[in-house]
């Protein structure tokens, strides 16, 4: 028969190592989670150049080389940004974007919520 003083120090290790493997699991899912932030901001960032090149390639074409820098440059000028600023450098700087420019920035949210639905909504 165990005494309630060797249920307590049972109980205690069982809670100890139960904290040990959530904290372990919170770690892993955090890694996970910005593993595939990172990936997500290399393929936008990959996106963005490829869209820049075909505007290019499709204006020139056309004859309309003006048009074809008016909208490939931003393109990408946004791919060079993604590509060379941290996840918590981008986060920062879009807080205070919004905060400068609060019309601005939720115009902006409003259409990237609009496409991203347009986009999610066909497959």
């Amino acid at each position: 028969m165990t005494t309630s003083r060797e249920q307590m120090e049972r109980m205690r290790y069982e809670a100890e190592q139960t904290q040990a493997r959530l904290r372990e699991q919170g770690q892993e899912a955090a890694y996970k989670a910005q593993s595939g932030a990172e990936s997500m901001k290399h393929n936008i960032a990959s996106g963005l150049h490829s869209t820049a090149q075909t505007v290019r390639s499709q204006s020139k074409e056309r004859g309309q080389a003006g048009l074809a820098t008016r909208l490939a440059d931003p393109l990408d000028r946004s791919a060079q940004y993604l590509d060379t600023h941290s996840l918590p450098q981008i986060s920062q700087d879009a807080g205070t974007y919004a905060r400068q420019h609060p019309i601005t920035a939720a115009v902006g949210v409003f259409a990237a919520t609009f496409l991203l639905g347009r986009l999610l909504r066909r497959r």
